[in-house]
């Protein structure tokens, strides 16, 4: 099923990251973390349902940076999903940046290339 999902032009790499996404003409804003994150947007496990091209705040913690990467971004996709112990239901979704300003794609790409050699 997540074979087609990672024909992309980023490549995903899988580490949890703290993030915020905060709504910008809704009330949302959860404090969550990534299953995984790109130069081109990031996959959070949400715990309500977002409409496909849902417009949202983030703001990306990575390990070890002092000050978060933010960007504007949009749903890209939403796969429903349960936990297996208390049956309740969450929402991968993925999100892919908009105008995300070159130095922060630049931070994602070199965080991703030195935990890719030093896991």
């Amino acid at each position: 099923m997540w074979e087609n999902l990672n024909l992309r032009k980023f490549p995903r790499f899988a580490i949890k990251c703290d993030i915020e996404i905060s709504g910008t003409n809704n009330p949302l804003s959860v404090a969550v973390m990534t299953t995984n994150i790109s130069a081109g947007g990031v996959c959070v496990v949400m715990p309500k349902e977002l409409s496909k091209l849902t417009r949202v705040l983030v703001r990306l913690y990575l390990p070890e940076e002092p000050e978060p990467v933010e960007s504007y971004a949009r749903v890209c996709w939403v796969v429903p999903s349960r936990t297996p112990l208390k049956n309740e239901i969450f929402f991968d979704t993925g999100f892919e940046f908009i105008n995300i300003q070159d130095k922060d794609r630049d931070r994602i790409k070199k965080f991703i290339a030195t935990h890719q050699q030093n896991p």
